[in-house]
């Protein structure tokens, strides 16, 4: 079978999107492949399956499927030891925090759990991934096993026999669970539900590639048994080692300076060993190049020779969600951006709109999109031209109204945006009258300066006149100004901004300024002249009374 007979589907991980594989999808569209990137929600496991089993039953013909904390043996060791060695003031609130935040950390994989936390928590809904609670458990490790070392390099001499005792019931513990771990080892049966995956879909293929894929999956599971036993073997060296350093720091055979040296010196090893399979040298760039993360194709250079203020929108990574592209973001004002976690307004607008292309034309034109990027069959990139895009600011000549958020989502399906808008029907009343009607042929208003917190547009009408401006609408610090006088803004349809003009000619500022950071900066200033004075004053207090004295006589005038 030829390469080119098979499709190869590349599913991205937990922190990415589909634009992290652009690279690999480039050398394989040039050697002949055809590639896919699964767009993969990422809001649950089940999810992210169910979509890659889509973008699988899209794909024609064979298919090939492509798609971490620790704390330190030694650290987990004296952790364990800590258990014995240690009182009750730490241990037990440290173990309870660390048993409910490892099961924080499972998400979706406890689902009840963690669903009732995220209804009943504060604020939890508002992490992406709650995996990352994971260091929480990691830092509990380390302080326990802190605990423990200091308990060593302050216990006494006649402490020692009672200490001895307590240090070999956590040696017990470590070595009860290694026998378990490695009784585990031995009844796996290191097989994944990928596995049986691959070997299904491939069930009715020619057996040419039916081997192959049956050498592959048993290489997969040789490589996973390998990895356990590799990683117990080595955990077990460096525990048995550090277990011996402090049973001779416990005898008495060695200073406690030199083997808190030696763990520490494990410790790090321990973990650089483990960090550079993650954080390699080769994983390094020079400056030159980390600055320029992404190059530029062809059609990328193409859209860049237009100077105008205008959008793209990038499909060729697919689309649904795989819209959201960090190189397309780096050369362009991407409409679909480059961070997962976006405004909540916008973020339906992308669900229900964008991610239906090419049955999204008016919110296309709305966000003036004048350039599209696809994908084609050859492996190089090509750039369409969206004649609709309406710019950064226009005028309509009549409003309509929705009563709910789906009346005016639904509205944008159908709406001719050069000429109407749609808002929703609690800003009926901001409007006047005077301001709906066809402009003129002289109205006109424009974009002067575009900066992040500032925007500045110029309008002439010969009427009051409504214009929608193609930004995103914020009412928590975005402010309007017509010739310095604050003016409403309006959310029109659905996520962008919209101002009602008067007539003549005039100047139109949008300023950010959030009244929240100025608030919370003025607070900062305030408690950080307060502490500097507290710093001061418990400075001068902390001197002794005698030195006090002398200091006050020190600067009295001379008696003399």
């Amino acid at each position: 079978m030829a390469i080119n007979d098979v499709s190869v589907v590349l599913a991205h991980g937990a922190w990415a999107d589909g634009s992290s594989w652009a690279r690999v999808i480039t050398a394989l569209n040039g050697e002949g492949v055809n590639v896919v990137a699964a767009p993969l929600p990422l809001t649950s496991l089940d999810d992210d399956v169910a979509a890659l089993n889509r973008s699988l039953d899209r794909t024609d013909g064979p298919i090939v499927l492509a798609g971490h904390a620790y704390a330190g043996a030694v650290i987990v060791l004296f952790a364990l030891v800590g258990f014995f060695l240690l009182d009750g003031k730490h241990k037990w609130w440290i173990l309870a925090a660390g048993i409910l935040t490892l099961m924080m950390s499972w998400g979706m994989y406890f689902l009840g759990f963690n669903t009732f936390l995220l209804k009943v928590l504060p604020a939890y809904n508002k992490f992406r991934a709650p995996s990352v609670i994971i260091v929480v458990p990691t830092l509990l490790l380390v302080m326990l096993a802190a605990l423990t070392l200091n308990r060593l390099v302050t216990m006494s001499t006649a402490d020692r026999m009672a200490a001895l005792k307590q240090y070999k019931k956590g040696l017990y513990l470590t070595g009860a669970i290694f026998v378990l771990l490695f009784i585990l080892y031995g009844s796996f049966d290191y097989v994944a539900d990928f596995d049986r995956i691959v070997l299904q879909r491939f069930g009715q293929a020619p057996e040419q590639m039916q081997e192959y894929f049956r050498s592959f999956v048993h290489a997969m599971r040789e490589d996973r048994q390998s990895m356990f036993l590799g990683s117990l073997l080595r955990s077990l060296f460096y525990v048995a080692v550090a277990a011996a350093i402090g049973f001779f720091w416990i005898k008495g055979r060695l200073k406690p300076l030199l083997a808190l040296g030696i763990i520490g010196v494990l410790v790090i090893i321990d973990l650089f060993t483990i960090d550079v399979q993650y954080l390699s040298a080769d994983k390094y760039v020079d400056e030159e190049e980390a600055q320029t993360p992404s190059q530029p194709t062809a059609a990328d250079q193409q859209i860049m020779a237009d100077k105008s203020y205008y959008r793209v929108f990038d499909l060729r990574y697919g689309g649904g969600p795989t819209i959201t592209s960090v190189p397309s973001s780096y050369f362009h004002h991407s409409i679909a951006g480059y961070h997962p976690a976006k405004l909540s307004i916008y973020q339906d607008l992308l669900e229900n709109q964008l991610y239906k292309y090419p049955n999204c034309q008016p919110v296309l034109d709305m966000l003036n999109t004048k350039y599209i990027l696809v994908g084609t069959n050859s492996g190089r990139d090509s750039v369409m031209i969206n004649p609709g895009a309406t710019g950064p600011v226009w005028l309509v000549r009549g409003i309509r109204y929705g009563d709910s958020s789906r009346a005016v989502m639904d509205a944008l399906n159908t709406l001719d945006v050069k000429d109407t808008a749609v808002l929703f029907s609690n800003d009926r009343n901001a409007i006047p009258t005077s301001a709906l009607g066809a402009p003129s042929a002289t109205d006109t208003v424009w974009l002067e300066k575009h900066d992040n917190d500032e925007m500045i547009y110029h309008s002439k009408t010969t009427a009051p006149r409504f214009a929608v401006f193609s930004e995103v609408y914020y009412n928590r610090g975005w402010h309007a100004y017509i010739d310095d006088a604050e003016a409403p803004i309006l959310r029109a349809n659905y996520v962008l901004r919209g101002v009602a003009l008067p007539a003549g000619d005039h100047r139109v500022r949008f300023e950010f300024h959030p009244a929240s950071y100025y608030t919370g900066k003025t607070i900062q200033i305030i408690a950080s002249t307060l502490l500097l004075a507290l710093l001061i004053l418990a400075a001068v207090k902390s001197f002794p009374p005698s030195q006090q004295a002398r200091a006050a006589r020190g600067n009295s005038p001379n008696p003399r």
